[in-house]
């Protein structure tokens, strides 16, 4: 009792010192929708010198640029909308993608998954972009798993955006490179001269912004054909401008998965079904205080051969793929 009570109250000074702000949740969005009689065109702009020939009385044709698009995210709601005119894309009859200019190929797949699932047609959006961190909180949070409130915006709206982001995900808050690995180089925003050097020394990288959640350790789950195989523990060190920071077999613990949180464990087969992945590394956080799960990332290449464990990855990949030899004898 003693140990957990001290536990505990680490936990509260820790709260304290990042003096936490909870994000605001936005109010659920109205099913009611208009008529779609609109199509939107991105990277277009060789054919907007025809937009008065492409219109007509029953239909409008609108002209936006990838830098012109921005997602917000929390669990159970996505929104993707432009922002010249501040529309959803899901009220949109029709969108195409006319040019790939940087960073189209990055956002595809996120928007494609969002059109989809909005059941808006869409050209020429699929098979192109990359599986990010955008397109798996998109697919996350339509499929209604817990994943932390994010958004997205091009670089020259994100660079004056501080006040709406502390507003929105709450203080702290989590600087994540649009491109790159898990956990590489996310960065701790606890207040706007931090938030403003950041957007200084960064110049016109793309970024998520994204709920901090504050926990004292991540949990990597390998997930070989819907089982998850191997749970590891890492403790969370807090440095001053990067989270989380975790060397590399450091601080790491084995858990025994059979024993492991069963709906930490269901997340993690979920997270790998909804990116169609039969091999994965997902990693999960538990709140503090509420003591819910969140999916932080997913990975399609497990660090088998290096890290913390090598011995029992491997014995467990070895017993996956004799399975997998084994159902399809």
């Amino acid at each position: 009792m003693a140990a957990e009570w001290v536990m505990w109250a680490s936990l509260e000074v820790a709260a304290a010192a990042f003096a936490l702000r909870p994000p605001r949740r936005r109010p659920p969005a109205d099913p009611e929708r208009a008529p779609r009689r609109s199509i939107l065109i991105l990277n277009g702009a060789a054919l907007a010198e025809l937009k008065d020939e492409l219109g007509a009385e029953e239909y409008e044709v609108v002209f936006r640029s990838i830098d012109e698009l921005a997602f917000t995210i929390e669990t159970g709601a996505v929104s993707v909308h432009e922002t010249a005119g501040n529309r959803d894309l899901a009220d949109f009859a029709f969108v195409q993608i006319a040019s790939f200019p940087n960073p189209t190929g990055t956002l595809l797949n996120a928007i494609a998954a969002y059109l989809r699932h909005q059941g808006v047609d869409a050209v020429n959006a699929e098979g192109i972009g990359a599986p990010t961190r955008l397109l798996q909180y998109v697919r996350f949070a339509q499929a209604g798993m817990p994943v932390p409130a994010t958004r997205y915006l091009p670089p020259r709206l994100l660079a004056e955006a501080y006040p709406d982001l502390a507003d929105h995900l709450g203080l702290p808050f989590i600087l994540t490179a649009l491109r790159g690995g898990a956990g590489r180089r996310d960065l701790l925003i606890r207040d706007e001269p931090s938030f403003a050097e950041q957007m200084r020394a960064a110049g016109h990288a793309y970024f998520l912004a994204r709920e901090f959640i504050p926990a004292d350790a991540i949990h990597r789950l390998l997930v070989l054909g819907h089982e998850v195989s191997i749970v590891m523990r890492q403790g969370i060190s807090f440095g001053e401008s990067c989270f989380p920071s975790i060397p590399e077999g450091g601080q790491v613990s084995l858990i025994d998965s059979a024993t492991f949180s069963p709906s930490a464990r269901i997340l993690g087969v979920q997270a790998a079904s909804l990116m169609g992945l039969d091999v994965a590394d997902v990693r999960i956080v538990r709140h503090w205080m509420t003591g819910e799960w969140y999916v932080l990332d997913i990975s399609a290449t497990p660090p088998f051969s290096a890290g913390a464990f090598v011995p029992d990855k491997v014995s467990a990949y070895t017993a996956y793929l004799q399975r997998k030899l084994g159902a399809e004898t």
